[in-house]
């Protein structure tokens, strides 16, 4: 692989690379995903303690990346054994973006 010919920020790339490397790729691409996009976790100014509460639930290793991978693998699983209605019951609680 050559870091330059993949279409992605070269830290994102890098870490598909060693993802792949270290045969961990899903967790790999899962935290490349939210490195390119915008944070899931939402802080409504009104309910911000109450946001961050529910922020320190997933929290791992006092890493960001990490914790956004807890978060999305607890929603994967929800969304996979309770259906829609309760993985949108799960993102309101834990005040994650879709």
């Amino acid at each position: 692989f050559h870091l330059a010919t993949l279409p992605v920020d070269p830290r994102v790339g890098k870490m598909m690379i060693y993802g792949a490397l270290f045969g961990c790729i899903d967790p790999a691409l899962t935290i490349a995903a939210s490195m390119s996009a915008r944070n899931p976790f939402m802080s409504p100014f009104d309910k911000r303690d109450e946001a961050d509460a529910a922020r320190k639930e997933f929290a791992t290793a006092e890493s960001d990346h990490l914790t956004t991978l807890e978060a999305f693998n607890q929603w994967k699983e929800i969304r996979r054994t309770n259906g829609e209605r309760a993985t949108q019951s799960f993102l309101r609680e834990n005040f994650l973006s879709r």
